[in-house]
This record gives structure tokens, C-alpha cells and sequence, in this order.
């Protein structure tokens, strides 16, 4: 081949890989830009109440507030959450937060005065509690990954929380007065500090803990405890 051919063949070769490029650059770059834009809200009033049942549920986060709500957050260009809820008196159920296509990034905020929230119940779900200020609660997980979060390092009173089939517990900035754990075939996370831990584990359960005062806690020999 002529050397003038094998340039001309080059030329037009980088300049192919350039508009390829290009385009695949534009592609992504939009699909960023685009994505996620604006949040839209919509806002349910509820009643109050003690107790929350949650089954098949994503994406959930419950935080204190002056009123009970449910915050809906959806983004432009996305299919809403859906929410299926329901109240039965001191009871709030819900029974299934269902997310769109690549919607899992968003999520549903579940706002009421914490104050009077005594037991949460929750099964395959994934949740958030945020900054909670009770001063004691109790929490039934199966097959669900809680995440007990506080902004400020604040103490529970009394916390007992049972976790079976695979559940998950992780907690930052808590102190806790008296923990009461229950796990089966779980794990916890609870770096802070303890005054008191009660419960047992077992089934290859795992519990790693920051500095505890009083222990009176049980493990069978599959289980692991890390001080």
C-alpha cells in the first residue's frame, strides 16, 4: 500500500473513533445531566401513632417531626414511588413501597413525633431511623436491614431489638442505657456505649458492640461476639 493510502486510511480511521467517542460521551453525559434534575413531593397527612408495621419496603427513612406525614420523593422523568399504606388505630401499616426503573436512589420519609412511637415491626424491608428521641423502644426485624442513626451522639433508654433470618442492625452516634438483643442468624453493629447488654444469639449470629459496663448475654458456639 501507497504510504499516501495508509495516512489517508489513518485520518479516517481516528476521525471515525472521534465521532464514536463523541457520541457515546453525549449519551452519558446527558443521561447524567438529566437524571435526578428535580425532586417532586407529595405530602400525606396521617394520624399518630404507636405502633409501625412494615413489610416489602425499600428505601424508607423515619424522622421526627411536629406532625405525622408521608413524604413522597419521586424525580423529573422517573415513575413515582408507590406507597401502599393504611391506619387501623394506634397502628400505621405499610404494606409496600414500590420504586420505578433505576429509581432506588430516591426514597419515602415516613415523619411523626417519635415520642409516641413504641414498636416498630418489620419484614423484608430496608429503613432508616433517624435521630430518635424516645426514651425507650422496642423492634422485631425478619429478613430486614434497619439502620438506627442519630446526628448527635444522644442514649436511648431502653432499646430491645430482635433480628431473625439474615436481618441486619446498624447504629451510629447511640448510646444505649440498656440493650436487649435477640438475634438468629443476624448481625448487629452497635459501636457505643452500653450500660447494660441482655439477649442471646445464635445461628451464626454476629454482634460487634463499643464499650459496654454490664453483660448478660448468651451465644451458642456458631455465633461470634466482638467487644
Amino acid at each position: 500500500m501507497k504510504t499516501s493510502n495508509i495516512i489517508l486510511a489513518t485520518l479516517l480511521g481516528s476521525i471515525t473513533f472521534i465521532i464514536i467517542a463523541g457520541a457515546v460521551q453525549v449519551r452519558v453525559t446527558g443521561s447524567k445531566l438529566t437524571a435526578h434534575t428535580e425532586q417532586v413531593l407529595e405530602a400525606i397527612d396521617l394520624r399518630d401513632f404507636k405502633y409501625l408495621v412494615i413489610q416489602k419496603s425499600i428505601n424508607l427513612t423515619i424522622a421526627p417531626s411536629e406532625k405525622s406525614q408521608l413524604e413522597i420523593r419521586s424525580a423529573t422523568g422517573e415513575k413515582r414511588p408507590r406507597v401502599n399504606y393504611r391506619q387501623v388505630g394506634d397502628t400505621l401499616f405499610i404494606d409496600g413501597i414500590e420504586f420505578g426503573p433505576e429509581g432506588r436512589s430516591l426514597v419515602v420519609i415516613l415523619k411523626a413525633p417519635l415520642n409516641n412511637l413504641e414498636l416498630i415491626k418489620a419484614e423484608e424491608a430496608n429503613f432508616a431511623l433517624q435521630d430518635f428521641p424516645g426514651a425507650t423502644l422496642d423492634v422485631d426485624l425478619n429478613r430486614t436491614s434497619f439502620n438506627l442513626r442519630s446526628t448527635d451522639a444522644s442514649t436511648i433508654g431502653r432499646l430491645r431489638i430482635s433480628g431473625v433470618n439474615h436481618s441486619s442492625i446498624w447504629s451510629s452516634n447511640l448510646n444505649v442505657d440498656t440493650l436487649t438483643l435477640y438475634l438468629d442468624e443476624s448481625s448487629a453493629n452497635i459501636p457505643g456505649t452500653i450500660q447494660q447488654l441482655k439477649g442471646s444469639m445464635a445461628n451464626n449470629a454476629t454482634l460487634s458492640v463499643g464499650d459496654i459496663a454490664q453483660i448478660d448475654f448468651r451465644k451458642d458456639s456458631s455465633s461470634k461476639l466482638y467487644p
